[in-house]
């Protein structure tokens, strides 16, 4: 592998040696000088200027084409000929106010040597740094030390955009990470929230599932109900029905159309209770109801 040869700072050393010289530094103090003193000029003569009536007469003119041109502008509904004529107005007076003061300023003597002498500071300084220029241009020397100076500067330069563009990547890959962790913090949330669902609806179920047990035994219940009150209506039907039989067939015994009905209950009490052991009302009922008092019994 070659060793690269150390390189001088000539160029710098030559630069900073030119800087500091002396016929530079006279060159830039008399044109700071000269530029000093040609604004102090400047400043004094337009004061001066500003005071004089000419200039107030111009000055006022442009303030008063100003506050037309507003009016007109702020007219409902806006008439466009009658703005552009007083912006036409206004422009010229500003350029009359202008032309006074330039014609003014470039008549005055002390600001006219002041401009003389800092153009010719300006040229100064601006032949010195040519004539270095121009010596340092034909130094073969110098111009291989500003050529790999220039290729420093270039490889520099890809060296930075290299690193530009690296930053760029990490910051890339910066927000594309921030990106997938806001990403996963989302999905982790609506896990916790649907496990937080997942067990309300199970406890929603159980209730729900305690509901169906109280209401199937509550509808067992009121089956059980219904059947015994359908029980209850038929058995009290079919008692009714013999009830009313029996008060047809009374009725009609008493009517001497057929013989006397008994209800099975009555029946079944004739069978059990021997005649001794009667009530002796139904006794008499029996012998008032008999085939031999019918006609007493008739009504008439």
């Amino acid at each position: 592998m070659s060793q690269r040869k150390p390189r001088t700072n000539t160029a710098p050393d030559t630069n900073a040696a030119f800087n500091a010289s002396p016929a530079l530094t006279l060159a830039n103090q008399e044109l700071q000088g000269a530029s000093q003193s040609y604004q102090s000029i400047y400043d004094a003569a337009f004061l001066w200027l500003r005071g004089s009536i000419e200039y107030a007469d111009l000055y006022d003119g442009v303030d008063e084409m100003n506050d037309q041109v507003q009016q007109q502008r702020n007219l409902v509904p806006l008439k466009p000929g009658v703005l552009a004529a007083t912006s036409n107005a206004w422009m010229n007076s500003l350029n009359a106010l202008s032309k006074f003061r330039d014609d003014y300023l470039s008549r005055d003597p002390g600001l006219i040597a002041a401009n003389q002498r800092l153009q010719t500071a300006q040229a100064s300084r601006k032949a010195l740094i040519d004539r270095f220029n121009a010596e340092i241009s034909t130094d073969p020397q110098l111009k291989r030390l500003l050529d790999a100076a220039a290729d420093e500067k270039s490889n520099l330069a890809g060296a930075a955009k290299e690193m530009n563009t690296a930053n760029e990547s990490r910051a890339t890959s910066e927000s594309a990470i921030a990106q997938l962790q806001t990403a996963i913090a989302n999905e982790r949330a609506t896990l916790a929230a649907a496990q937080r669902d997942v067990a309300s609806l199970g406890a929603s179920a159980d209730s729900s599932s305690y509901n169906v047990t109280l209401a199937q035994a509550e509808l067992d219940r009121l089956c059980n109900a219904y059947a015994l009150a359908q029980s209850d209506s038929q058995r009290a039907a079919g008692e009714l029905r013999r009830t009313i039989e029996v008060a047809d067939s009374d009725h009609a015994h008493r009517e001497g159309r057929g013989p006397l009905r008994r209800s099975s209950s009555a029946r079944w009490a004739a069978r059990v209770v021997p005649p001794a052991a009667r009530p002796a009302g139904d006794r008499g009922q029996r012998q008032s109801t008999g085939p031999h008092r019918d006609r007493a019994q008739r009504p008439r």
